[in-house]
């Protein structure tokens, strides 16, 4: 089968979707001291007003945090470099049945576009004859083999000259002859008074059925869809996370895959990269964690969800200054979610 290569995918380059327990619950808690003093009529009461300065100097706390989450979450992948290796084997198997499947789409869409022409004149020839018997053999052509083709083509060649003499010399006992002999290859009545189709039709609705026949036939899929994976899951016990001693946990699909390496990145990663975010962001911890929260929780998780929405919580020059950083803000949002630390 003619395959596209299939690339393997890394782990640590592929998108992941959620925070892990350990990490939404440390934002839970930020988010609720945020809603303390967050009102809806006055929302930068009681905090950081959100500007120019204070999003830059985010943008530079979470870029690196983002280089802190990084060197973690190496470690974390090495650390766990068995069910890593599991997983990434899991994703190249279903990469290469996706891909196996796609080729056999556009095989499937091509062999469609060459057959249409002919199909259709077929059924428009067949269904133009007064024979019953037309479609049968239209569909009889497109089995005949290339030799049986050869052998059909050269009877109806005899057959056409033949009739082409009869017609000539008025023998109706001769058309009559050939009129049986044509029936007898179509399998199709020749009687006058059904307008019998003549060796010339028949032809056309040969080449039509040769031309349907150069079609190539889509390829039978040869790469097995992957059987799901069991994996230890990632728990919390006594607030400590860590993974479950038993695999019980089934990943099926390349989600499922990204939501448990995230959730392994997470296990190590904690809150160890806010705190160097807002060293780098030269502010205090509590300031930088209520800034993150509304630009990262409310702002950015909105955008990403719903590239037209809208997040209430902020004054109208408050959303500005966040829309001129739009592109900026969710890309490292993005990357964060990758690499388990929001």
């Amino acid at each position: 089968m003619r395959r596209s290569a299939v690339a393997a995918i890394s782990s640590l380059a592929i998108t992941l979707l959620f925070p892990t327990h350990a990490d939404a619950q440390f934002g839970g808690l930020v988010r609720r001291a945020a809603e303390r003093v967050v009102k809806k009529d006055n929302p930068s009461s009681g905090q950081s007003k959100i500007d120019e300065a204070a999003v830059t100097h985010l943008l530079t706390g979470l870029a690196e945090e983002a280089h802190i989450a990084d060197s973690v979450s190496r470690a974390a992948m090495a650390q766990n470099a068995g069910v890593v290796s599991e997983v990434d084997a899991f994703l190249r198997r279903l990469a290469a049945f996706s891909a196996a499947q796609t080729e056999l789409r556009r095989e499937q869409q091509q062999y469609q576009s060459c057959v249409g022409a002919p199909s259709q004149e077929l059924t428009s020839m067949a269904s133009a004859g007064a024979s019953p018997n037309a479609m049968s053999f239209a569909q009889r052509m497109e089995s005949m083999s290339d030799d049986e083709r050869e052998a059909f083509q050269a009877k109806l060649d005899k057959l056409e000259n033949e009739a082409k003499a009869a017609e000539k010399s008025g023998d109706l006992a001769e058309q009559a002859r050939i009129r049986a002999e044509t029936q007898k290859l179509t399998g199709m009545p020749m009687a006058p008074a059904a307008s019998p189709r003549s060796p010339a039709e028949i032809r056309k609705m040969q080449a039509a059925g040769n031309r349907i026949q150069q079609c190539p036939m889509p390829k039978q899929v040869t790469v097995p869809q992957p059987e799901p994976i069991v994996v230890r899951p990632v728990i919390s016990e006594n607030g400590v996370t860590k993974l479950a001693a038993t695999a019980t946990r089934a990943i099926g699909d390349s989600t499922g895959a990204q939501d448990y390496l995230t959730s392994l990145r997470a296990m190590y990663v904690g809150n160890t990269s806010i705190e160097g975010g807002a060293k780098a962001a030269g502010m205090d911890k509590g300031q930088y964690a209520l800034l993150r929260e509304r630009v990262l929780y409310i702002y950015a998780n909105s955008i990403m969800a719903d590239a037209s929405a809208h997040p209430s919580g902020f004054s109208d020059e408050e959303y500005e200054t966040l829309e001129s950083h739009r592109s900026g803000i969710v890309t490292a949002a993005r990357r964060l979610k990758q690499l388990g630390a929001f």
